[in-house]
Formats: C-alpha cells, sequence, structure tokens
C-alpha cells in the first residue's frame, strides 16, 4: 500500500486470508483489518465495511484488547467514510473508551487503534478528539520505534489544523510531513500530504504553493491506482478555481471523482468536493 500498488496489495491480503488455518485467530483478525484499510484504498467503501464488522465480530471473543480497540476503531472509520454517520458515531464513542482505556504499551501493539480512531473523528468533524488520539499515536509510535505508523497520524493533525483554521501551524506540519514522506519513500502518505498541504495553502491564500504542490501531486500519481489520482485531482481543481480556472477545475475534479456526482470520494469530503464543483459551475455562468 505504502507504494500506492493497492491492487498487487489486494491480491496478496487475499492469499494470505485463503492460506490461514484457523479463521477466528488474532492473525485472521489482523488480515481483515487490513482488507478492509485495503478497500478504503481501492474506494469500495461497502466492502470497507464489510471487512471492519467481519473484524471486530471476530475480535470480540478473543480476549485481546489492542485488537478488539483497533477493530472497534475501524469500523467507525469505516461507517464514516461509507456516510453511515449514526453508525459511525456509534462505534466511535465505543472505540474511544476502548483505546483511551488501553496503555501506552498496550496501544503499542496496535497503533493503527489511535490512528484509525483519529480518522473516524475527523470524518465526523470531532477535530479536538482527532487531535488527541492522533498525536497519542504519534508519540506512542515514536517512543517505540514504528516510524511507519506516523505519517497518517501527523497527517490526520495537519488536516485537523487546517480544518480549525490554524493555517500557520497546518502548513508547517504539513511541511514536515511532505519532506518525511520524500525521505521515507512512502509514496502514499507523500501524495496525501500533498493534497492537504495545497488544500491548506488554498485557504491561506497561497496560490503558488496551492498550484505547485497539486500539480506535482498529479504528475506523482500518474498512472498509479485511483484513489492516489482522485485526492489529487481534488487539490488540484480547489487551486485552479482560486486561479480563475473554473474550466480545467471541473475537469481535473469530474474526471478524477467518478463523474459529476464524485462516486469515488468517501463521506464527509464528498458534499465538500460538491460544494467546490458548485462553485465551479457557477464561475462558469452554468
Amino acid at each position: 500500500h505504502l507504494l500506492g500498488r493497492h491492487e498487487q496489495a489486494h491480491a496478496r491480503l487475499i492469499g494470505a486470508m485463503e492460506g490461514l488455518r484457523d479463521p477466528a485467530s488474532p492473525e485472521a483478525v489482523a488480515l481483515m483489518i487490513e482488507l478492509a484499510m485495503d478497500s478504503f484504498f481501492l474506494m469500495d467503501y461497502e466492502r470497507m465495511c464489510t471487512w471492519a464488522e467481519r473484524a471486530q465480530r471476530t475480535a470480540q471473543p478473543l480476549d485481546d484488547r489492542p485488537l478488539t480497540a483497533a477493530a472497534v476503531a475501524l469500523l467507525a472509520f469505516a461507517s464514516a467514510a461509507s456516510e453511515a454517520t449514526a453508525d459511525a458515531e456509534t462505534h466511535r464513542k465505543e472505540g474511544s473508551a476502548l483505546v483511551d482505556d488501553l496503555t501506552d504499551d498496550e496501544l503499542a501493539l496496535r497503533l493503527d487503534a489511535a490512528a484509525n480512531l483519529a480518522g473516524a473523528e475527523l470524518y465526523l468533524d470531532r477535530y479536538e478528539d482527532a487531535e488527541v488520539h492522533a498525536a497519542r499515536a504519534m508519540a506512542v509510535g515514536l517512543a517505540t520505534g514504528q516510524s511507519e505508523f506516523i505519517p497518517l497520524p501527523y497527517s490526520i493533525l495537519g488536516q485537523a489544523k487546517l480544518l480549525r483554521g490554524q493555517l500557520v501551524e497546518a502548513g508547517d506540519m504539513l511541511d514536515n510531513a511532505v519532506e518525511g514522506a520524500r525521505l521515507s519513500g512512502n509514496l502514499q502518505a507523500l501524495a496525501g500530504n500533498l493534497v492537504n498541504r495545497s488544500l491548506t495553502a488554498v485557504a491561506a491564500g497561497d496560490l503558488e504553493t496551492a498550484l505547485s504542490t497539486a500539480k506535482e501531486n498529479v504528475e506523482l500519481t500518474n498512472g498509479l491506482d485511483q484513489s492516489l489520482v482522485c485526492a489529487a485531482g481534488v487539490a488540484l481543481a480547489a487551486a485552479l478555481l482560486e486561479t480563475g480556472d473554473a474550466a480545467r477545475a471541473v475537469d481535473a475534479l469530474v474526471q478524477s471523482s467518478g463523474g459529476d456526482e464524485l462516486l469515488f470520494i468517501p463521506g464527509v469530503w464528498r458534499a465538500r468536493s460538491l460544494e467546490l464543483l458548485t462553485r465551479c459551475w457557477l464561475a462558469l455562468d452554468r
């Protein structure tokens, strides 16, 4: 996944799942969690929920606190991504209680529990909660040498600060995140952070940075799986509209996101992108 090759990742995960001897083991739950995130990257949010629900049901009787917390947090994230906000809020409450009850040593075993909970909270507009859980995931990850888990919570922190209007802080964090992703070779993280850096620059009125980071991301994701292309298109459209090129903004948004209904974009982000598309049409007197 980190290289953006989601179809290959999917095939390997399915093969691993089929090769398991015990479909109710902790290893099975771990694979179900990965398959749910795999579905997120492939923009199949219904299948994401299906795998997350299976993970949650299978984890319940295992008496593994970190694994159960990870499964419930993921189900909250999956529900939010698929726009089932009432279910997402129910699972978020349960996930928050489980994650908050874990010691740092327990959380270190499943850092995705805090990271995915923060992601769900971001989708549900609970920005302060998202910052708390993302910051904890980062702190525990750094303390235990799990650098591969740092990019997601770091990105969530940047997005939360952007959405709370803390644009200078968001820009600084995302600049650091972009450079860290470049050094690590994590294409998924680099693409995601370039998107958020561009959107932060749009909000701050820094259109030069907004356009340059958006264009870099489009070039970076050209020919890769659709999820990365979709996010790049949203950022480019936002930057193009602000620079007065609404026609190209429409093309970038619609072509990358599944047509006029933007069905590739998950959860609350679709509503925001539809609002962006509406502003594009208005600028074109449509």
